[in-house]
């Protein structure tokens, strides 16, 4: 297509991006280079793939570097007046890993939830986010199968449905001692049934 000088639709760049980011090796973070370029491929990876954090200009260094931008008209696809406006629009002078992770947000993450039909790889992807992110996993299975068994004995257990509440308030324990012992941790769930 390109070699035609035919304009590559964004759908098709978006669907080479998803197999990428969604292949399973392993890798958390994605920094795209030189895409999105126009507004209308922000809006189809943001549709059908994942939300962009931000979009982070390089600047030379200075303490109040800004970028200006000289026409924020929306209708001439300018992706960068469409991100100022929804302050996603960032600048980095040099790399420095604490400003990235306040630049996308990654410091003030303080809950996470992994959902999905059983046997699609929740709880693999989530506990992968948690030792790659440092969050505390807290299986909402597990913890039910505790609490069950806590209402029953070896000799009767207890059958039915466990009352939601009671996993709750293992859950609101579990995050109070960690609050109690000063610990000031981001979580991440997985499942969670609300």
């Amino acid at each position: 297509m390109v070699q035609s000088g035919k304009i590559i639709p964004a759908e098709t760049i978006v669907r080479m991006l998803r197999k990428i980011i969604y292949s399973g090796d392993g890798r958390k973070k994605f920094i795209l280079s030189s895409f999105p370029d126009i507004i209308d491929q922000a809006k189809e990876f943001e549709r059908s793939c994942a939300t962009i954090s931000a979009i982070i200009y390089t600047t030379q260094d200075s303490a109040d570097a800004t970028v200006e931008i000289k026409n924020n008209n929306l209708t001439l696809f300018n992706i960068d007046a469409l991100f100022q406006k929804e302050h996603r629009l960032k600048t980095m002078s040099k790399w420095d890993d604490q400003k990235y992770k306040e630049l996308i947000g990654g410091s003030k993450v303080n809950w996470s939830i992994v959902l999905g039909c059983p046997y699609q790889g929740k709880s693999t992807l989530a506990s992968t986010v948690g030792k790659h992110l440092g969050f505390k996993l807290i299986d909402w299975n597990s913890i039910e199968k505790e609490v069950k068994d806590s209402l029953g004995t070896a000799d009767e257990p207890f059958e039915g449905k466990v009352p939601l509440d009671k996993i709750e308030n293992a859950v609101a324990k579990l995050i109070e001692n960690d609050a109690k012992n000063g610990a000031r941790i981001q979580y991440i769930f997985d499942s969670f049934p609300h």
